[in-house]
């Protein structure tokens, strides 16, 4: 089991202070892509990798078998009230849970959908689903989703990270990548703590997490990049594939 480091911030600024954000995040927003890059690769700064957290294989699942055809018809033909009514029902039942309330509980690592992880962390996962077909519902009516509160949105963030970096694996060519927006700037380096970091990657949260959603068109998220671009083209290409919801 890979043994996980602290996030280090890229400034001060990390913990939610203001204060313009590095370079490749003008005006604390959504990178540009392809121009306004971070810093050049420094084989020697410190580096730190994604927080630890229970060995886990990346095959996501469901529990049980998948939805039939007569499944989904029957789905379709429910009033949307019936449906709003067993969601919210599903969430009551959860935050009810001695689980949400107990940190020693949530901190035991339990397997769901094929997954081993803390139960605190498939907590946030049915959030980050939550959130993210909320939003395929949103561009489907043209009515925008606003994204979760910055400190919710940050616990899904080190979610993210925490899988992708179980996903590249630590044979991998290392990249920086920096998630900066809403007050705060993070870098993380994954891949490989033996080797000079390849390339550096600025995401925006947002961003990111809709990638890791499989709602971002890796070629097309807009990014701060320097270094090798091919290698921050792979860890992208990786983050969408990994994509789960």
């Amino acid at each position: 089991m890979r043994s996980g480091p602290r996030a280090r911030p890229t400034s001060s600024r990390a913990s939610g202070g203001g204060g313009p954000p590095p370079r490749g995040a003008p005006g604390g927003g959504r990178p540009p892509r392809g121009g306004g890059a971070p810093r050049p690769p420094n084989p020697r700064r410190a580096r730190a990798r994604p927080p630890a957290g229970p060995a886990a294989s990346l095959r996501w699942g469901r529990d049980g078998p998948p939805p039939t055809a007569d499944d989904l018809s029957r789905a379709r033909r429910r009033a949307p009230a019936d449906t709003v009514a067993d969601w919210r029902a599903q969430s009551a039942v959860l935050l009810a849970s001695p689980a949400a309330h107990d940190p020693e509980l949530a901190g035991r690592a339990t397997t769901l959908m094929g997954v081993r992880l803390p139960l605190a962390d498939h907590f946030r996962v049915r959030a980050f689903e939550t959130w993210v077909h909320t939003d395929d519902i949103g561009r489907a009516l043209d009515k925008p989703v606003p994204p979760p509160l910055a400190d919710h949105l940050w616990q899904l963030v080190r979610l993210a990270v925490r899988m992708l970096d179980r996903a590249v694996g630590a044979s991998a060519e290392p990249v920086a990548l920096t998630v900066s927006g809403e007050g705060r700037a993070v870098e993380w380096v994954l891949g490989s703590q033996d080797e000079p970091v390849a390339a550096e990657v600025v995401l925006d949260p947002v961003d990111f997490c809709l990638l890791l959603g499989g709602r971002s068109d890796p070629a097309q998220v807009p990014r701060g990049v320097a270094g090798d671009e091919a290698a921050a083209d792979r860890l992208l290409n990786r983050a969408s594939a990994l994509s789960w919801l």
